[in-house]
């Protein structure tokens, strides 16, 4: 920064946004009229061209059809390891993804408690579904500068296997009950801002989906995703500069080591 001229950045800035690309999304209670009045706003502000097909990623992620677990491992620069493992759990559907959407919010409150408060196992954690070439995926993500990558993966498979064994205990019919009204009244409220007839019959559909949903299907959907012969299971491992030995018995579920670009097509 020191030996950079003025003369040279001015240079720079002339054709800096020869090539740049826009692409952008609205949301919210909006009308087609207005929607289309901003975006000719903004895009007579940001003079750039829509972001052309070829340039866009062609690889997909997909898991491997053998339903093995599976390791990839990562080197960073930075101190401290990171983990991310997604679990396959479903083919998509409006009925499962409400059912995993369920699952999630509880996963949610139930992965704090156990590796951060109790356990203080990482500074940043997250759990979050989604859908991944129309499957339902877990993902569970983990910061920490105190233990391995290997501790990472081998404390959340054991949080699963736990959370799996007490499913009844810690999601009880009145906890349950509690999360799906909730999100039946999330819904009910998205219907204020929707004024497409299409937006309106999918919630509709949702809401009479949850409305109908028992606990008994719920149950049986969320031991399917936990079940020993779900494998299908993804752990990316990053490891920090800092060496940190892993001292922990073997995770109940093996892991094969695979290079990334099996996962891409």
């Amino acid at each position: 920064l020191k030996q950079l001229e003025y003369e040279e950045y001015q240079e720079f800035q002339k054709s800096y946004f020869d090539r740049m690309f826009f692409e952008g999304a609205f949301y919210g209670g909006i009308s087609k009229e207005d929607t289309i009045k901003l975006w000719k706003q903004v895009s007579e502000i940001i003079d750039a061209d829509v972001f052309p097909d070829y340039l866009s990623l062609s690889k997909t992620f997909s898991f491997p059809e053998d339903g093995n677990s599976y390791l990839i491992r990562q080197k960073t620069h930075r101190h401290g390891n990171a983990l991310l493992l997604v679990l396959e759990a479903s083919d998509a559907s409006l009925e499962t993804g409400l059912i995993h959407k369920i699952l999630s919010i509880i996963l949610r409150s139930e992965f704090f408690e156990t590796l951060r408060t109790k356990q203080q196992t990482a500074y940043k954690l997250h759990n979050w579904h989604e859908v991944i070439q129309e499957k339902i995926c877990h993902c569970f993500s983990l910061q920490s500068s105190t233990h391995s990558p290997l501790d990472l993966l081998h404390r959340v498979e054991t949080f699963l296997t736990d959370f799996s064994h007490a499913l009844k205990k810690v999601i009880h019919p009145d906890r349950w009950e509690i999360v799906r009204n909730g999100l039946i009244l999330s819904k009910l409220t998205q219907l204020q801002h929707i004024q497409k007839t299409e937006d309106l019959q999918l919630i509709y559909q949702k809401v009479e989906i949850l409305s109908s949903l028992t606990y008994d299907k719920f149950i049986q959907a969320i031991e399917k995703t936990f079940c020993a012969e779900n494998r299908k299971r993804v752990g990316i491992l990053v490891e920090g500069k800092a060496s940190i030995p892993f001292e922990s018995t073997e995770s109940s579920i093996p892991y094969l080591p695979i290079e990334k670009e099996r996962f891409y097509k």
